[in-house]
């Protein structure tokens, strides 16, 4: 079971780090104060967002003031999969992998780490292999279990660092 879970989380840590790396995406940005920020995540360093608003242009936020960073409804489901597919066991796994999606967007420690793997190895090797990124964004747990370039992911110590910190 602690397997599963750790695969799990490795599957939306990837997902959440090709995202942060890969195209820009989108972000919803609530604030406290409740108002929507759209914008893009440049940056995360000292407590501070660097973003990019097609309204607004470059601007700088504090932490302190973002209730909560998620994806759009359109970029969930892009970066999911397909949701039907599947049995009830696949959309339950699909829910929790989105769950920890938006639960690494909106957590500035788990943020500023996801953005230290830029640079790693192990994450590149992972991001530019069609054939693991496709079994990743279809959740193919089964398969990903024995890949080796998967396990060598889940064994590296910042993957593991950022697995402890969401799983404690």
């Amino acid at each position: 079971m602690k397997n599963a879970l750790f695969i799990t989380v490795t599957l939306s840590l990837v997902i959440v780090a090709g995202a942060v790396f890969g195209e820009p995406t989108v972000r919803e940005i609530l604030l406290k104060d409740g108002s929507v920020i759209r914008a893009e995540i440049l940056s995360f360093e000292d407590g501070v967002y660097s973003l990019r608003s097609e309204t607004m242009g470059e601007l700088r936020l504090q932490d302190s003031a973002i209730e909560t960073i998620r994806l759009p409804d359109d970029g969930r489901r892009k970066m999911a999969g397909a949701e039907s597919s599947g049995g009830p066991d696949n959309q339950t796994r699909q829910k929790n992998v989105k769950n920890l999606q938006s639960s690494m967007l909106s957590s500035p420690a788990l943020l500023s780490m996801i953005f230290a793997l830029q640079e790693d190895p192990d994450v590149q090797d992972i991001l530019s292999d069609e054939e693991v990124m496709g079994l990743i964004m279809t959740g193919d747990m089964d398969n990903l279990e024995d890949n080796p370039q998967f396990i060598r992911l889940m064994e590296n110590p910042k993957i593991r660092a950022i697995i402890d910190r969401m799983t404690n």
